[in-house]
């Protein structure tokens, strides 16, 4: 009876030890899978024209703010504004971009865009191709500079 409660005993400890080892792999697996997760984000925004929504989409790409925009054209809005309910042919702008520049891509929306409230949404990117993400990473300000700037001001 010893001997068995002792193999127990053994097993139990071996199998501890490799539950931890598993559990350890997954907490880097999961910081790591998070920190792609956050990294990247889409900010959808819309515009009332197709000039405004490419005028936008240059300045943000000019000045390294977005490393892509896509402009999908004719879709329509119907909302509540001011009381009333509005239904517009608008442009979707899809803002491919990091996090750490959306408050400053916010702040240029704001000052070039011609509504009096711009739609100004960001979703994170759970996934993507990793050369995708990586284009994306070195088409925009990198973190540091926009630190640097972000001091001056």
């Amino acid at each position: 009876m010893n001997e068995i409660i002792l193999t127990r005993r053994s097993m139990g400890i071996y199998n501890l030890k490799r539950c931890a080892r598993y559990a350890i792999k997954i907490i880097h697996f999961t910081r790591r899978t998070i920190s792609r997760m956050t990294e990247k984000i889409v900010v959808f925004t819309t515009t009332g024209s197709n000039d405004q929504a490419q005028e936008i989409a240059t300045v943000l790409v000019e000045e390294k703010l977005a490393a892509c925009v896509s402009i999908i054209p004719s879709i329509l809005s119907i909302y509540l504004w001011k009381g009333k309910i509005c239904r517009d042919a608008e442009n979707l702008l899809l803002i491919k971009t990091s996090s750490h520049l959306f408050e400053r891509l916010r702040k240029k929306l704001r000052q070039i865009h011609q509504y009096e409230l711009p739609e100004i949404i960001a979703l994170p990117v759970k996934a993507g191709d990793p050369d995708y993400l990586k284009w994306i990473e070195g088409s925009v300000l990198e973190r540091s500079s926009v630190k640097k700037s972000s001091k001056k001001t």
